[in-house]
């Protein structure tokens, strides 16, 4: 139902639609991963993405470095590394859920999933059905190659970690849909997720053991989700779970998606995109 300046959804109806929609989730996911397949360019990039960092970033500055201790363990530098390459693809898929949310509100398709029932939590798990099959195929991919560099994991391992980093997905895409729903001028929004990128990432054990950082650093990383996701992750992939990186990871995912569910709900319809 739709006010008669038809520019913002009837909240008092939209919000009682949190129930999540199997059949009209899966046509979502159907029409985003049709919208992509037809963007081959940004299809391949996504996928040669991993491959570059890993053999000629990574790769190289593996022979620079000795190996890092985590817990009192000396972990060689590519086995440590490889979390921060998740984390880095993680953040960079968020970017395809602004746009395609971005799209939706500039053509009044937001409206259009809404009126025929698509509900709030249906169309955001929906945004987010592409990001879940890149990065799986990423992870994998990830994983055999690093076997040509000597670094093994368990399958259990594996599973549970790239599992991790799908609620890291939930995390990210959701502050991508947040961001998304307050800031109408695109200017603004790149600028702002552009100069989030780089702090978020270089502030977090992404590539170096957070201990050897500058002490405003290690104080600036207890604010920093990507310090929890990431820390969860390399605990699987190490074999050595830590219970509570994993619980407020995943928490933090939960309160991101929920947000983002109650403010799409409020979302104007029509952007005014400018």
């Amino acid at each position: 139902m739709l006010r008669s300046d038809a520019n913002f959804v009837n909240t008092r109806t939209f919000r009682k639609g949190t129930r999540f929609h199997w059949a009209k989730t899966f046509i979502l996911a159907e029409n985003e991963l049709k919208a992509v397949w037809h963007n081959k360019p940004l299809f391949v990039n996504a996928f040669l993405n991993p491959i570059l960092y890993l053999v000629f970033f990574m790769a190289g500055l593996r022979g620079m470095t000795g190996g890092i201790l985590v817990n009192g363990i000396e972990v060689d530098f590519l086995a440590f590394t490889l979390p921060g390459i998740l984390m880095m693809l993680v953040i960079s898929l968020m970017g395809h859920t602004v746009y395609r949310s971005t799209i939706d509100k500039r053509w009044g398709l937001l409206g259009y999933k809404f009126m025929n029932g698509i509900s709030p939590l249906s169309y955001v798990t929906g945004l987010m059905v592409y990001p879940f099959f890149v990065f799986l195929v990423q992870g994998v991919l990830l994983a055999v190659l690093s076997l040509f560099y000597g670094i093994t994991y368990s399958i259990t391992n594996l599973i549970l970690a790239i599992s991790l980093g799908i609620v890291g997905i939930i995390f990210w895409c959701s502050l991508g849909i947040i961001i998304t729903t307050r800031i109408n001028d695109y200017h603004q929004r790149d600028i702002v997720l552009g100069l989030m990128t780089l702090p978020i990432l270089f502030t977090a054990p992404t590539f170096y053991a957070i201990e050897s950082a500058p002490v405003y650093i290690q104080f600036i990383s207890w604010f920093n989700p990507i310090t929890y996701q990431v820390t969860a992750i390399r605990s699987f992939f190490l074999g050595q779970p830590d219970i509570l990186m994993i619980i407020i990871a995943t928490a933090i995912s939960i309160i991101l998606l929920l947000l983002a569910v109650l403010l799409i709900a409020k979302a104007e319809l029509v952007s005014n995109e400018h």
